[in-house]
């Protein structure tokens, strides 16, 4: 990877891990929320129960975008990875844009 690709890379890791503190701190707000919800909705669900859907289905999708930006973290660090000698992870490498020799 050449020093543009690194500084991108860094700084696309400092915006994911940026978004995912908000996100963990929007969860956090959530799920108070949703705690805060009266027992006899919990029991009645008829009543009200278009907010806590609501506060559900919000928390469902703030998992689901924590668990994706964690997958591309992991991801990028391991395609960033050094070797022992400091040769670029093969998983970085890029794929070759022409063929040696042709299939057909």
């Amino acid at each position: 990877m050449n020093e543009t690709d690194i500084c991108d890379t860094e700084l696309v890791v400092t915006v994911l891990e940026a978004l995912q503190e908000e996100m963990t701190a929007d969860l956090a707000d959530l799920e108070g929320r949703i705690s805060a919800v009266p027992e006899g909705i919990w029991i009645a669900p008829a009543y009200g129960s278009g907010e806590l859907e609501e506060l559900r289905t919000a928390r469902t999708a703030l998992h689901s975008g924590l668990a994706s930006i964690r997958e591309v973290l992991v991801w990028i660090a391991w395609i960033t990875e050094k070797d022992p000698e400091g040769e670029t992870s093969i998983a970085a490498q890029p794929l070759p844009t022409e063929l040696g020799f042709p299939i057909h």
